[in-house]
C-alpha cells in the first residue's frame, strides 16, 4: 500500500499492537484507543507513559492520546472514576 493509498483514519497495527497484553496497562485495547484519540480529538503524544501523563502539565495531558489510553485501561479494570 502507498502512501497515496492510504486514507486520513487508517489505523496501521505493528508490532507493538501485536505483542501487547490483553489487560493492565499499554494493552491492544488501549492502542486503539489511543489511536482513535488522534483521529476523533486531535490528540497528540505528550506524555507517552503512564508516570509521565501524571507528570504531565495540564494543558497538554489534557490534549495526549496517552492520557485517553490509560484512562481507558484503568476503567476497564475497574480503576476509573
Amino acid at each position: 500500500m502507498s502512501d497515496w493509498d492510504r486514507q486520513i483514519w487508517d489505523i496501521l497495527l505493528g508490532p507493538a499492537f501485536f505483542g501487547a497484553p490483553a489487560t493492565g496497562v499499554d494493552t491492544q485495547g488501549g492502542i486503539i484507543v489511543h489511536e482513535v484519540s488522534h483521529l476523533a480529538f486531535g490528540s497528540e503524544d505528550y506524555c507517552r507513559t503512564m508516570q509521565g501523563v501524571l507528570q504531565c502539565a495540564p494543558c497538554a495531558a489534557v490534549n495526549s492520546a496517552d492520557t485517553y489510553e490509560y484512562y481507558a485501561e484503568e476503567s476497564a479494570e475497574g480503576n476509573g472514576p
